[in-house]
């Protein structure tokens, strides 16, 4: 306020000074350049420079705009002999003028702001802003919008496992909390299948559902509602029992092996609508589960080498033949494990046969080895036969067939 009093009472004098009592004008009607009279200024004509009696901006205690061209200050000469001071900056007046940045209250948009909350103030020039009002993170104290402090407990904790830390901004960071969904068992996590979507094993906060009673094949080969082993269903939610290892008549058995849930392991498997082993609730169907295993060299007699194709050659046709539908559903899991590693998997259109390609790097050269879950569903009072053949890079093959009979509830 005593900036604009002074402003003003100069502004005052000086008018006063050049007019009195007098109303300003130009002497004779006319500016001719040169200040006289009760001219306050006289803007000059015919090429003429303006008379402005040597006042400028500085002198009214305003700042002073950049002068156009004839000009000596920001301070301007109307064609009536009268000051234009719409080129002068007056700092404190609450209005950004020229190169202002701050004018009591009023901020350019790109002054800087206190990011963290606090009260910043225009210094005395216009042109500088204290921010010693403004909170700062970093010094210990928990203020404004801040929601954490060097040094100080953070009240946040990570949904799943680890710290979150506080970050440069005194915001928190969870980033250093463990994250489901990366492939990284970290802590507090059971497991981590790269997503967070439940219902495949491995839950949306990478707890395993293994005990909730829900098998999620091909994750789970079983799940009796707990975790404890010796039970049929491994504290794993893994198939307990023998596996087998088929009756093709090769001389070695080298490659394959089966699990089956629910059933003992052998050739035969039966089952009724809506028992156990029946892994689906399909009215008038049986859907066993089937424990592939492909681990070449598990015979100690067989050579150590890679599968090259996984063919489906049971019967094509008759009552025990399997549709399209069964041969995709069978083969589904297996392509999907395998491509799951990078390894480039081709299927023929009617769905009997995987040509398998191990890639450069981590399998090349290696012996890879699996097993998967794949379902079979067999009406009732039908029965299937599923023979699989497994060849190696070498031409050697390894065949077994199995066969599954539904019957009906007759309760």
């Amino acid at each position: 306020m005593g900036r604009r009093i002074s402003q003003i009472w100069i502004l005052a004098f000086i008018s006063a000074f050049f007019v009195g009592n007098a109303q300003a004008e130009c002497v004779g009607g006319q500016p001719d350049g040169e200040r006289q009279g009760f001219e306050e200024c006289d803007p000059g004509i015919g090429g003429l420079p303006a008379d402005f009696g040597a006042v400028t901006c500085e002198m009214l205690c305003m700042e002073d705009s950049p002068p156009a061209e004839g000009q000596i200050s920001g301070i301007d000469c109307n064609p009536d002999c009268t000051f234009d001071l719409s080129g002068c900056q007056m700092c404190g007046n609450g209005i950004l003028e020229g190169s202002e940045i701050c004018d009591d209250d009023q901020f350019d948009p790109s002054a800087p702001d206190c990011p963290n909350g606090g009260t910043r103030r225009c210094q005395s020039n216009c042109m500088d802003i204290d921010e010693t009002g403004c909170f700062r993170c970093g010094n210990g104290i928990l203020e404004g919008s801040e929601a954490c402090e060097a040094g100080l407990p953070i009240s946040a904790t990570c949904t799943i496992g680890g710290e979150p830390s506080c970050g440069t901004s005194c915001q928190i960071d969870f980033s250093t909390c463990s994250q489901c969904g990366n492939f990284d068992v970290e802590e507090g996590e059971e497991c981590d299948d790269g997503n967070m979507l439940p219902g495949d094993g491995c839950g949306a906060l990478c707890q395993s559902e293994c005990g909730d009673g829900i098998p999620n094949y091909p994750a789970e080969e079983c799940d009796d509602g707990n975790q404890v082993s010796g039970d049929g269903c491994s504290s794993l939610c893994n198939v307990e029992g023998d596996r087998y290892y088929g009756d093709g008549g090769e001389p070695r058995e080298c490659v394959l092996s089966f699990r089956f849930v629910g059933t003992p392991a052998g050739f035969s498997h039966t089952c009724v609508d809506g028992e156990s082993c029946d892994l689906e609730n399909v009215a008038r169907q049986c859907t066993f589960g089937i424990v592939t295993g492909i681990h070449p060299g598990i015979n100690p007699a067989c050579p150590f080498t890679d599968t090259a194709r996984i063919d489906l050659v049971g019967p094509g046709t008759g009552p025990t033949a399997l549709s399209l539908g069964d041969r995709e559903r069978f083969l589904d899991p297996l392509q999907n494990h395998l491509e799951s590693f990078g390894i480039a998997v081709t299927r023929t259109p009617d769905h009997s046969s995987l040509s398998i390609a191990l890639p450069d790097g981590p399998f090349s050269g290696s012996v890879f080895q699996f097993e998967v879950t794949s379902l079979l569903s067999v009406p009732e009072n039908q029965s299937r036969v599923l023979s699989i053949q497994v060849t190696d890079e070498f031409g050697d093959t390894d065949t077994d067939s199995l066969f599954f009979r539904c019957n009906a509830d007759v309760n």
